[in-house]
Order: structure tokens, then C-alpha cells, then sequence
């Protein structure tokens, strides 16, 4: 359902469906679709600044060995570069409960070095072979078990090379953390510092060339690092408090020194309430993400996928109406979404992966996914870049229905809760639709008062 039209928003964002996020979470894996509906229901954050998240997340667990052909005739790595920006005083709880199962996962490879060293890990791997060559010959031994087994050695492989988070942006850094990464592939995150603030205090030098390694990690080329060319892919999945318009400014990633291709979003608000923890799917999600992440510790070398036919088509129609639509979009901000095709495509890719162990071509289904999606997200995104001051939020483009369902799903997931938690949780809790609908799910008997005068669920 289409919300009515945002008097304070730029033409431009005209361009874009103001659909609900109903139709395009469906468009998505189910595991993937439900972690982003708990968040959806227990938080205020934007849900395609989630959903954004959630497949960034996951892109960075696949890794750089999972390619995608392109019309030229190489192929560029499935991940993506995103930053969410808001005003929280630390870190955004769902962004943490997204990023979370992956970096635990990191962390206790980083843990297992520490503990062994570079030796010790050797060792470890000796001893694991050793058992998988006794196993093979052993009568009676499962398929599952030599797959445990297997398993187990590449996991260890990765052990050795097992820095492929990196908490920092810094170029010389950069430089040492692919030498010890597995598959020569690291995601820059917030774990400490800022990231935001850490690129905007960068020397312009300095800051210029982490530009260039960005912009050849997303064209899939060789990596300028130390006067020597080197392979390797880095992308951002970054948390900051720095706004779109510090990014990208002239002490950030000016365009100036190269488009960088990075997914914006502006999260405004501070009310946001903690999800809980755990969330109803937040073991399906940690699962899946270990799946994935144990299926990049297998992969040796790169797997590139190609694109059917028809995918391509669908894919080609997308870049042509980026290209039409390029005229109606203000020339300064260009620059920020000339590379939507390209993300299509990753996103066409990740759709296909996750569908399918055996298949390694791009279908038609998933690149309609991704199209689709893309023009979603990409809204929000020119919104959060241009800096609109009437933020889109998922309350301002559903009927008083959905609301009442999403207020519900609230009710249920945080309850007991006071009317002004609940009231807070919600971006824009107007009382011409937030008194009707909690009187309605009061009247309805889903709902009721307790002694305390907070709300809870009828049971």
C-alpha cells in the first residue's frame, strides 16, 4: 500500500516506490524475513535500514570467493558497502543483535590463534587430517561424520588467517589485516572508535588512498597497497554517529577523489527501545550465518556465478531505468546513486546463493528480487543522502490496520509496557492514529491494562 505523498520531501524521491515493507520482506528468504520482522516490531529503526543490514551481514559472511559475472566479462565479489548513521549516545541495539552471531564467530577464530599461535594451529590441522585419512578407511563410517570432519580442517585452515574484521580504516592497516585474512577479504565494522570519525581525521592523503582500495574492491580489481598491486576485497558495514553529510563531504568520501559506492541510511531517532534479548529467530539467525560462514571456510578459490539469460535482461532494464531516471535526480547527488545497477546485481547474486546449494547461475526470480529491492532500499538511502528532514518510516506508510497489527507485535514482544515506552517506540506516534488503535486493540479484548496501568497481551 502507498502512504500519501511527504510535502517536505524532494521531487526527486518521486521516482521511488513508497510501498510498504510487507511486499518487498517477502521477497526475501524466510530465515532472513523473520529476523527482520522482530526487529521491525521491537524497534523504530527503519525497516530497510535493516533489511539492508541483515543481507550486508550475510554478504560479508559468504565473503569475497562468491562472484558474480558482469556484462564485461569479469566479476565483482557479493558484498557491499553500507553505513548506517544515527544519534544514539553509543551503538544501535538491532544493528548489534544483526552483526553479532558474525563477529562471534570471527572473534573465537582470533581467540583460538591467540591461544595456539601460528605453530600450534599447524599442529591442530596435522591432527585433523590425520583423523580424516583414519576415518576414510574405517568400516562404517557416515558420510556426515567425514563432512564433520571436513569441516572441521577448513575451519582450522581459516584459524591461521583469521583477521577478517577490522575495526579500523586506516590504509597501513588495511594493508597488514588482508595479509592475514584466510580468503584476502576483510569488512570494516565499528569495535571501538567511530568509524565515521575515524575517516573524517584522516590526512587527505591518506583518506584518498583508502578511497582508491574501495573503489577497486568494488570493480573486483587488484588493490594498490604498498606500490605493489595485491588482491583482496574490503568492504564497510559501518555503525557511526557522523552524518550522510560528514561521509560524504570534503573530509570524507568526496566524490572528488572517486565515487565511493556506499548505502546510506539516516536513522534520526534516539527513543529506539533495546530489542530483546534473545529474539524469537535470533538462533535461526545465528545458525544460518554459521552455515554460511563454514561454507566460506571451504571455498578455496573464487566461485563465480554467472547470469542467465533472462536474469541478465531483468538486470540490464534495471540499469537502463537507473539511466532514464538520472535526469530528474539533482546532478550533486549523482554521484550517490549512478551504482544502484551494480548493487542489483550483488543483491541478484546473494537472492540466487541462498536459494540454491547446486546452482551457480543468476535466476530470473532473483534478479526481480533484487530490482525490486534495490529500488526500496535506494530510497531511503537519497532520502538519508540528500538529508530530508521528513524521515520515512514504516508508521508513515501503512493504514491504521497495519498499525494497529504493528502495535500489537509490540505489545507482545515488550510487554508489560507503559503507554509512553510503547508511544516512544514508534518514530512518529501521531495521537489521531496511536489513541484509535490502542482503544481499538483494547475494545477487541487482544489487549488489556494491568494493576501496574501498563499494557499487556489477553491471555
Amino acid at each position: 500500500m502507498e502512504a500519501p505523498p511527504n510535502l517536505n520531501e524532494p521531487p526527486c524521491l518521486a521516482l521511488f516506490p513508497r510501498e510498504s515493507p510487507g511486499p518487498m520482506l517477502s521477497r526475501c528468504q524466510p530465515y532472513i524475513r523473520n529476523i527482520i520482522e522482530d526487529l521491525q516490531v521491537t524497534t523504530n529503526a527503519s525497516p530497510e535500514a535493516i533489511t539492508a543490514v541483515a543481507l550486508a551481514t550475510i554478504a560479508s559472511a559468504v565473503g569475497p570467493n562468491v562472484r558474480v559475472q558482469t556484462p564485461l566479462g569479469d566479476s565483482v565479489p557479493v558484498v557491499f558497502n553500507l553505513a548506517v548513521c544515527h544519534q544514539a549516545s553509543r551503538t544501535q541495539p538491532w544493528f548489534d543483535h544483526l552483526v553479532h552471531p558474525l563477529l562471534s564467530m570471527v572473534f573465537r577464530m582470533q581467540s583460538l590463534f591467540a591461544a595456539n599461535g601460528i605453530q600450534g594451529i599447524r599442529d591442530i590441522l596435522s591432527g585433523w587430517e590425520h583423523e580424516l585419512e583414519k576415518a576414510k578407511h574405517s568400516p562404517g563410517i557416515s558420510q556426515d561424520a567425514l563432512a564433520r570432519m571436513e569441516q572441521s580442517i577448513a575451519n582450522t585452515r581459516a584459524t591461521a588467517k583469521p583477521n577478517i574484521i577490522s575495526g579500523s580504516i586506516s590504509f597501513r592497516l588495511i594493508g597488514k589485516m588482508l595479509a592475514q585474512a584466510f580468503d584476502n577479504g576483510i569488512t570494516v565494522m565499528k569495535l571501538g572508535t567511530d568509524p565515521g570519525e575515524e575517516l573524517i581525521r584522516l590526512k587527505s592523503t591518506e583518506r584518498a588512498r583508502v578511497i582508491d582500495v574501495l573503489n577497486r574492491s568494488w570493480i573486483g580489481a587488484p588493490l594498490m597497497l604498498d606500490r605493489c598491486t595485491s588482491s583482496g576485497t574490503v568492504s564497510l558495514l559501518w555503525q557511526t554517529q557522523r552524518s550522510p553529510r560528514d561521509l560524504l563531504g570534503t573530509n570524507g568520501l568526496d566524490p572528488q577523489w572517486g565515487v565511493v559506492s556506499v548505502l546510506m541510511f539516516a536513522e534520526h531517532t534516539t527513543s529506539a527501545l533495546n530489542p530483546p534479548s534473545p529474539l524469537p529467530h535470533q538462533k535461526q539467525w545465528a545458525h544460518i550465518l554459521e552455515l554460511i560462514f563454514e561454507r566460506r571456510c571451504r571455498i578455496q578459490s573464487p566461485v563465480v556465478f554467472t547470469v542467465s539469460e533472462g536474469a541478465e535482461a531483468v538486470l540490464h532494464q534495471f540499469c537502463e531505468q537507473v539511466e532514464q531516471r538520472r535526469r530528474d535526480i539533482p546532478t550533486e547527488y549523482h554521484a550517490h546513486w549512478v551504482w544502484l545497477p551494480d548493487l542489483a546485481r550483488r543483491l541478484a547474486l546473494l537472492f540466487s546463493l541462498l536459494g540454491t546449494d547446486q546452482e551457480t547461475s543468476v535466476d530470473v526470480n532473483s534478479a526481480e528480487s533484487a530490482a525490486a529491492l534495490t529500488w526500496w532500499l535506494a530510497r531511503q538511502h537519497l532520502c538519508s543522502v540528500i538529508g530530508n528532514p521528513g524521515k520515512i518510516d514504516a508508521t508513515a506508510r501503512i493504514d491504521r490496520t497495519d498499525k494497529t497489527a504493528v502495535m500489537y507485535a509490540k505489545i507482545a514482544a515488550r510487554g508489560p509496557i507503559s503507554r509512553r515506552d510503547l508511544r516512544r517506540s514508534f518514530d512518529n506516534p501521531r495521537a489521531e492514529w496511536f489513541t484509535p488503535a490502542l482503544d481499538a486493540l483494547i475494545s477487541s479484548g487482544r489487549v488489556q491494562m494491568n494493576e501496574q496501568n501498563e499494557i499487556v497481551v489477553c491471555q
